[in-house]
């Protein structure tokens, strides 16, 4: 199923150009930096195998201000800690 909404807040997501970063590339001073090469990025591998993979479309929260990859990062990540905590 493609995502309509954010999984955190449940705004409706837009489709538009991004930057490397999962976190900050819906940004448009992100896709900038990218373009320029001015800006390096890293991937860190926290919770085994999520991963945050670069692409150059994306669907982002306009009100997150974040791209669905991290979104969707974001929210399995608490999903596992809360099953670890026993909250779930």
């Amino acid at each position: 199923m493609q995502a309509t909404h954010c999984p955190l807040c449940y705004e409706r997501l837009e489709i538009r150009e991004v930057g490397p970063c999962m976190d900050c590339g819906s940004l448009p001073r992100e896709i900038e930096e990218a373009r320029s090469g001015t800006h390096k990025y890293s991937e860190w591998r926290i919770f085994g195998n999520l991963s945050l993979v670069s692409i150059l479309k994306d669907k982002c929260c306009p009100k997150c201000n974040r791209r669905l990859a991290f979104l969707e990062f974001v929210a399995r990540a608490r999903e596992l800690h809360s099953q670890d905590k026993g909250l779930l």
